[in-house]
């Protein structure tokens, strides 16, 4: 009985660990975005309806939470924006250097997947891009963060 219950349990836990990992890219598909001007801060009530189950067949329930709350201008680095609050409150515009900055930054695409508007027509497709902080450690030493992700149109997305 104890060994039906360990196998179950084993083939349990490799199920989840395959879920987890069942990426249709190379688990680190290295990217660069050729124009930054272009990805998402903000994105519109519903955007992620359309692809809630293919989103998270390519990255897990977990990553997809992780890329909802992440992906928001409110939770991302001051650095990494065009126009965002200091920490005392004050207004600052990062300006034309930002795209460049950005561009130094270590990407990951994570998933695909294809744009809605509000009418249900295809518009275009977009990338999901990791931003581990590990990886990024030296592109602003004055800031900390965990891992944030960036949408973006995929026509400006590169995998290297």
């Amino acid at each position: 009985m104890k060994s039906i219950i360990l196998s179950i349990s084993i083939l349990c836990t490799l199920n989840g660990i395959s879920q987890e990992n069942n990426h249709p890219f190379p688990k680190d598909s290295v990217a660069v975005v050729n124009n930054w001007n272009k990805r998402s801060y903000i994105l519109a009530e519903g955007f992620w309806e359309k692809n809630y189950n293919l989103v998270i067949a390519q990255i897990g329930l977990a990553e997809f939470e992780k890329v909802k709350k992440y992906s928001h201008r409110n939770n991302l680095p001051c650095a990494m924006q065009l126009f965002c609050e200091d920490k005392d409150g004050s207004k600052i515009k990062n300006g034309d250097s930002l795209n460049s900055k950005l561009g130094k930054l270590n990407l990951y695409k994570i998933a695909s997947f294809p744009g809605y508007n509000k009418y249900g027509e295809f518009t275009k497709e977009f990338t999901i891009l990791r931003v581990p902080y590990e990886r990024n450690k030296d592109w602003d030493k004055s800031i900390v963060w965990d891992t944030v992700y960036f949408i973006v149109p995929s026509q400006y997305v590169e995998i290297l």
